[in-house]
């Protein structure tokens, strides 16, 4: 618990956890597997969420929460804005996922990535909707764009 309440990420702890549960399963806290693997997803576009799904035992990872992960793992990487912040919104994944500190932001810096290799410009609005903002103007600054009319202009 300590590892998702800290902002730092170390795929070590997070591994070490699941083979000790792998080698004493009478040990496994469900719990503590979801913020592993909820810490391994602020990892992107590393393996280590695929890592820690191969260590699960099939009874866990089964679990409608870990499929839950597992989705919202795959939308990241096909980059379904839509389908990222609705399964991020949804009840079942929220509060689980703000209690990993810094995911939101996370989920923010992994779309900022992707929009910046893939565009040279981009409106406002298709911005703030990506970044599920309403105002641009300090993450603009933030990440050195140019906000030019309706236009943001990415470095």
């Amino acid at each position: 618990r300590e590892h998702a309440s800290s902002g730092e990420y170390n795929p070590h702890v997070g591994r070490a956890i699941l083979k000790l549960y792998q080698f004493d399963p009478s040990l496994t806290n469900f719990d503590v597997v979801v913020l592993v693997l909820a810490k391994a997803l602020t990892a992107l576009p590393e393996n280590d969420f695929l890592d820690c799904l191969y260590l699960l035992p099939a009874h866990v990872a089964e679990k409608a929460v870990v499929a839950h992960l597992v989705d919202l793992e795959s939308k990241l990487q096909g980059f379904d804005l839509k389908g990222i912040w609705s399964l991020y919104e949804s009840s079942e994944l929220k509060d689980l996922l703000t209690s990993v500190v810094g995911f939101e932001d996370f989920v923010r810096n992994y779309i900022v990535l992707a929009l910046t290799i893939t565009h040279k410009t981009l409106s406002v609005r298709e911005v703030e909707l990506a970044l599920k903002l309403t105002d641009l103007t300090s993450t603009a600054h933030k990440y050195g764009w140019k906000l030019e009319g309706d236009l943001v202009v990415f470095p």
